[in-house]
């Protein structure tokens, strides 16, 4: 089997721009204080050695706290990382399992892996490289050893393929076929995906297969039968069944254990399954944002439904190890319009509160009933631990991952598949390095600053995203399979790019919309602000809506919008009307009405969706 594309080093890229911003956010807000303020990843975590939490919070938190950690070249941050990170290690048993003993379920260490190895990544030594494949190896060993008397249970069954990510790691690194014998194992021991994106079972939502009282009443019922229930959750009971496939962070990690399968098997029909199934998914279930419905299971298209945070990241890494397995960079639009919108938007701005569901329009996050399927009244707060505390721990992998997947070094030479601000370097024997000026995604154009410190030659690829119109390499390239190639010798060298953004009208089951590039426009809501819980710079808070949000516009009036670039940001004036029939409950807004009722004529203002915290993204939309 061939060589899969590899990430850089995260030593090797320095973000710059807006998206440095968001992430020295997200350091110094929740992700830099979470173990002083929230006991779950506190010093008493067991991952840590305490007698605290010893399942997934710990792991999820080290997963994106460690690729933090190393871009921003935080010694704080690296502190903390260090000590989850030895903690893992030095915990291995001579059996060769690791983790705390008083859990031995297999998913959490799923996750701790992927962390392990982006630490090594991150240290880039050839010393520690050794001790991180020797651990992983004694690891892989107890797995062998114990997989059939110990077989995958509830989450460790249905997420089985977040292993996988550990073991393709050794093998891009060993090139050992036994990997590979071991990834189908572990494959074939988990839930079978590749049939639910093949045929899509659950067109409707997921209270329509599955009321939540019944399953309640049934999950008494089971609990009451076991000592240790949580060992006996598997996929041949149709209730389980039902949960787990339309289970939103399951899918979304589900999506890429196809491409798992492909790089596994070589079949081409897991490859295929991917795009019809992932579309399949988005016509019952789709978001204007590229993700889907899920609060906290499938639940329709309806913009006034919920998406968990969770799914969100989760969705990103599929999509990027889909990307590096299958050369497929078509997902790199999708990839960008989570990053962009879904992801920023339901972490707060400044990094120290989040929401469990976001909805694409949103007039108020408060505590109070929405039409979710088993999600609690305060899902949709921005604080500490609303709903449940999985979030919390898992949020900040997004965008670090995202950030490490702008270039991609494969066997034909160096991809760039973003262009955001920075400096990447590309080749540290030759001094190879890429440095691009842009504003974007709010800018179509870019300056690419090629140098080396002696002459190289390479070949390096500019991606040409589909949204782009009348696209231009300064170098003369010719665009080709969605990239400008340019295969020469390099030494310094000043590129432009330009790829002209226009104004595309967005259309869902329930109203229109208006995106620009990879960027959705919405209407912001001016909001009263009430804290629930004060914890200081990390509260709890309830978003009122104090401004008017019920408006009808045509398609015309959103291709016509008046756009304003301005530094890391871009804005849009539109014509539109009041809509006079659209209502609420105080807490959502009612179905986007199909013959809206129009009022009097205004200008609204649309900001980026990912700025926003209250916010309409689908419109009734009304003759020219």
């Amino acid at each position: 089997m061939k060589s899969f594309c590899t990430r850089l080093n995260p030593g090797n890229i320095r973000i710059g721009g807006w998206l440095r911003n968001v992430l020295e956010c997200y350091s110094d807000g929740l992700l830099g204080h979470l173990e002083e303020i929230w006991p779950d990843v506190g010093p008493d975590n067991a991952w840590k050695g305490g007698n605290g939490d010893s399942w997934e919070r710990g792991p999820y938190y080290a997963d994106g706290l460690v690729p933090m950690a190393f871009l921003l070249e935080s010694e704080g941050l690296r502190a903390k990382a260090d000590v989850w990170i030895s903690n893992a290690l030095s915990s291995q048993r001579p059996d060769g399992d690791f983790g705390p003993v008083q859990n031995d379920d297999w998913w959490p260490r799923m996750v701790m892996l992927k962390a392990i190895t982006q630490y090594a990544d991150g240290i880039n030594d050839e010393a520690f490289y050794g001790r991180t494949e020797a651990f992983i190896d004694r690891y892989f060993e107890y797995f062998r050893k114990n997989i059939e008397q110990k077989s995958f249970s509830m989450w460790a069954y249905v997420r089985g393929g977040e292993l996988v990510s550990t073991i393709l790691w050794m093998y891009d690194r060993k090139h050992d076929e036994r990997y590979l014998d071991l990834a189908r194992i572990v494959l074939d021991e988990s839930m079978d995906w590749y049939s639910f994106f093949s045929s899509m079972p659950f067109e409707l939502p997921a209270g329509a297969y599955l009321p939540w009282d019944a399953f309640q009443s049934y999950l008494e019922r089971f609990n009451a039968q076991y000592d240790d229930p949580m060992k006996h959750r598997r996929y041949d009971d149709p209730f389980f069944r039902i949960f787990h496939q339309t289970h939103g962070v399951n899918v979304a990690m589900g999506l890429k254990y196809l491409a798992y399968q492909y790089a596994v098997t070589g079949n081409e029909s897991y490859r295929k399954t991917l795009h019809s199934g992932y579309c399949a998914l988005l016509d019952h279930h789709g978001q204007i944002t590229g993700v889907f419905s899920c609060d906290e299971h499938l639940n329709g298209t309806s913009p006034e439904k919920g998406t968990e945070l969770c799914t969100v990241v989760e969705l990103m890494y599929s999509l990027e190890e889909i990307m590096r397995i299958t050369e497929d960079y078509s997902w790199m639009d999708l990839l960008e319009r989570l990053a962009f919108n879904a992801l920023p938007a339901t972490i707060a701005k400044d990094g120290c509160s989040h929401q469990y569901d976001q909805m694409v329009n949103q007039i108020s996050c408060t505590i109070a009933h929405r039409g979710w399927y088993n999600n609690l009244d305060d899902s949709n707060i921005f604080g500490l631990e609303p709903n449940f505390g999985c979030c919390t721990a898992n949020m900040h992998q997004g965008m670090p991952k995202y950030a490490s997947f702008i270039w991609l070094k494969g066997d034909e030479g160096y991809r760039c598949l973003s262009y955001i601000k920075g400096k990447y370097i590309l080749d540290r024997e030759s001094g190879l390095s890429v440095a691009i000026d842009s504003c974007y995604p709010f800018s179509g154009d870019a300056e690419i600053h090629v140098h080396a410190d002696k002459p190289c030659r390479a070949k390096l690829m500019f991606r040409i995203p589909s949204w782009a119109s009348n696209p231009i390499c300064s170098a003369g390239a010719i665009p080709e399979d969605g990239f400008f190639s340019i295969d020469r010798e390099w030494k310094d060298e000043t590129l432009s790019i330009s790829f002209g953004i226009p104004n595309h009208v967005l259309r869902s089951p329930h109203g229109i919309s208006l995106e620009r590039g990879p960027i959705i426009l919405a209407l912001p809501i001016k909001k009263d602000v009430k804290v629930v819980k004060d914890r200081g710079r990390f509260s709890d808070y309830e978003y009122r809506p104090v401004s008017e949000w019920r408006y009808c516009i045509s398609a015309e009036a959103l291709e016509n919008a008046r756009i304003t670039v301005c530094n890391d940001s871009v804005s849009a004036e539109a014509d539109a009307y009041r809509e006079l029939s659209w209502t609420d409950d105080g807490a959502s807004c009612s179905e986007v009405p199909s013959s809206p009722v129009k009022g009097s004529k205004e200008t609204i203002h649309l900001v980026p969706y990912g700025m926003t915290d209250l916010r309409i993204a689908v419109f009734p939309e009304i003759g020219d």
